[in-house]
């Protein structure tokens, strides 16, 4: 299911820049302009930002998976991150720090 992020033009009245879902004749993605990257966790494997929103953060339970995709993430950050999660996962996430 797409974030709800990625269906918006603009955040707090900055523009959003996304990828369109389409490539130009030279197979280069085509994005929309904007100064706020919103991007989905699997295609922004690799990269870094100086600042990292996780927003939509939900499961129930921190398994191996969700561990492996917050680590993800979480690393993609180089100066600041911040995780928005809902209830569940804030729990689950709590319940896994206090325990190591």
């Amino acid at each position: 299911m797409p974030a709800a992020l990625l269906a918006l033009n603009a955040i707090g009245g900055v523009a959003v820049c996304k990828f369109t879902g389409r490539f130009d004749t030279t197979d280069n993605a085509v994005w929309t302009q904007g100064d706020l990257l919103v991007e989905t966790l699997y295609r922004f494997k690799g990269q870094a930002a100086p600042y990292v929103i996780l927003c939509e953060v939900d499961f129930a339970a921190l398994d191996d998976k969700q561990r492996r995709k917050l680590f993800v993430g979480m690393t993609r950050a180089q100066m600041h991150l911040t995780l928005v999660m809902s209830p569940a996962a804030e729990a689950a996430f709590n319940e896994a720090l206090n325990a190591g």
